[in-house]
């Protein structure tokens, strides 16, 4: 991921993640907060089993994928996530890089090499939702 990428995806990220948190229900059943206090973002490409003849949707193990995210979301580890170019990005909250890494550890898409995942450590600059460390 470029600079100018990282760059264009914190300044849409921070009014995105206060707009999110905002609107979150309180109710049974929103996702919990999860207990730890570090950021790291996971971004996706598409890996060497990319079947170019098929949309994001209709990838292999999609929906386990799909199934893994939806969990990760429920247990407040899952912060945001969305696609921009060739690229999906995430932010997820985890007590360490080796945590983060651990809750993709499983999943079929990365294994196979549907998606190839980088990790990183989101370090927050211009504070809204998500205070700078």
């Amino acid at each position: 991921m470029t600079r100018r990428q990282m760059a264009l995806f914190a300044l849409l990220l921070v009014p995105a993640l206060g707009a999110m948190l905002a609107a979150r229900p309180a109710a049974q059943g929103a996702p919990s907060q999860a207990p730890a206090d570090s950021l790291y973002v996971l971004s996706l490409t598409t890996g060497p089993a990319w079947d170019q003849s098929k949309p994001p949707n209709q990838q292999r193990y999609f929906r386990e994928h799909s199934q893994n995210l939806g969990r990760l979301r429920q247990e407040g580890r899952l912060l945001i996530g969305g696609r921009f170019g060739g690229t999906g990005l995430l932010l997820l909250r985890a007590h360490s890089e080796e945590e983060a890494r651990t809750m993709f550890a499983s999943d079929s898409t990365i294994v196979s090499g549907v998606f190839a995942a980088k990790f990183e450590v989101w370090r927050t600059i211009f504070t809204g939702a998500v205070p700078a460390r």
